[in-house]
């Protein structure tokens, strides 16, 4: 029989990811602050000014990370909890956050909207994969 917890290290790989990318926004709204690229009162409203790329994008990643994934915490806790881990729902757990780290890669450097969209659309189909096997289970 396998080890529930080890479904728990995906969960904890996405934590990292969400706290990566807090981080890469931090620095991209300092930096651009302090070059005078955008003004600090943008951040009261979020209007006026327009956001520089880079942040842009990390900021819109860092929101997108709290949309779907949701779903992903869900299942692995319920998988954990009701003690139905299996190898392959740790391995589809592995693809589906690998997926989200390229996504979140593609998403805040080069950007190429076609390589997101289809990191985006496998790892909803690797998230989809882990719920059909919670229920077939």
């Amino acid at each position: 029989m396998i080890e529930s917890s080890l479904i728990l290290y995906p969960l904890l790989a996405m934590y990292i990811l969400v706290a990566l990318v807090l981080i890469r926004l931090g620095y991209y709204r300092i930096t651009d602050v302090n070059n005078r690229k955008i003004s600090p009162h943008y951040f009261k409203t979020y209007r006026g000014d327009k956001q520089p790329d880079l942040m842009q994008q990390a900021s819109r990643n860092f929101i997108n990370l709290f949309e779907s994934p949701i779903f992903f915490y869900i299942i692995v806790l319920l998988f954990f909890f009701t003690e139905k881990v299996s190898s392959t729902a740790i391995i589809f757990a592995w693809i589906y956050v690998g997926l989200r780290y390229a996504h979140s890669f593609v998403h805040t450097t080069f950007n190429h909207v076609i390589t997101r969209f289809a990191l985006y659309v496998l790892s909803w189909i690797a998230l989809h994969i882990l719920w059909v096997l919670f229920f077939i289970s």
